[in-house]
């Protein structure tokens, strides 16, 4: 029973961590909760047990060091103090598991939260995983929150930027979204969401910047999945081109930075004329207005007045 309360939360942060994907999101939730609970019931027993009794329980496993008279035997002691202990950090952690299921029910993060909550990081990042072909790494799992990435295509769509930067003979990407400095907080919330890029002010404006090489890899794979519907759509599709041509080599040789820099030219050059969306992306090229991207877009581009004649606008 008493090894029962130390091995069994660390089973659990194996089976959900190692084999996650295997048990899905409510085995993950069921075997992590399961493991704390039944641990916490074990820890009430030992503390009547031992507390109450005042008799302490040891248990040697093997020895470690055995030399004629000098032995120190690997073990565990329970005693007062220890049951004592077990109890109030148990039922809290047993809390927090049982509350943790309705409250990551909507973050796409679930199963990496749950399998690392035993060990108490301070936070989870997102899980970023190699993949063959146009997608590099998906953060995007059965659980995602597709309301959320409608709405950030749509603030894309309204105030995001696709950039390709020339330095000397190296090149540099980025991602950016700008608003104005009142609504930094907008973006704060999606850089905790998506776990990629930073926040910074300038002037009267904040900006959600990501250029980081694995960062850029995870926006490539949201647009990739989540298209945009306006004419930023061929910036993106550019973007993503070079991207790709510039990160197939270690070496960049002359012929690698020639099309990177032919593309650099070419972009912005095509985004005002829609009609081309259906020559250069024709797979692409499918308006999807969800209430969510709409929201997004609205809160970029849109305006609310009322003129003097009480017109509301």
């Amino acid at each position: 029973m008493y090894l029962s309360i130390i091995f069994l939360p660390l089973l659990g942060c194996i089976a959900s961590g190692f084999f996650g994907r295997k048990v899905g999101v409510d085995g993950a939730r069921l075997i992590t909760s399961l493991s704390v609970i039944i641990t916490t019931i074990l820890a009430i027993l030992g503390f009547f047990e031992i507390g109450f009794n005042n008799l302490p329980v040891t248990i040697n496993l093997f020895r470690w060091i055995d030399s004629e008279w000098y032995n120190i035997i690997w073990g565990f002691q329970f005693d007062s103090l220890t049951v004592s202990m077990l109890i109030p950090v148990l039922i809290i952690s047993s809390l927090v598991h049982i509350y943790s299921i309705s409250y990551m029910s909507a973050d796409p993060l679930t199963k990496n939260m749950l399998g690392i909550c035993h060990l108490n990081f301070n936070k989870s990042r997102l899980a970023i995983k190699p993949f063959i072909g146009k997608r590099y790494y998906s953060i995007i799992s059965k659980t995602e929150n597709k309301d959320f990435f409608d709405w950030l295509c749509g603030l894309t769509d309204g105030e995001g930027s696709f950039m390709l930067l020339k330095k000397q003979d190296s090149y540099g990407f980025k991602f950016q979204i700008q608003l104005h400095i009142d609504d930094i907080k907008v973006l704060h919330y999606i850089q905790s969401t998506l776990g990629v890029g930073k926040v910074y002010l300038n002037g009267s404006a904040a900006q959600f910047v990501v250029t980081n090489s694995k960062d850029l890899a995870v926006i490539l794979d949201i647009f990739s999945r989540y298209p945009l519907n306006t004419t930023k759509l061929l910036n993106f599709l550019d973007f993503k081109k070079a991207y790709e041509i510039y990160k197939s080599s270690r070496l960049k040789s002359s012929d690698i930075l020639e099309q990177v820099e032919e593309i650099r030219i070419g972009m912005n050059s095509l985004i005002f004329n829609f009609a081309l969306l259906t020559k250069y992306a024709p797979t692409e090229c499918k308006v999807r207005v969800t209430p969510y991207w709409l929201l997004g877009f609205v809160e970029g581009e849109g305006s609310f007045c009322v003129r003097k004649n009480f017109t509301l606008i």
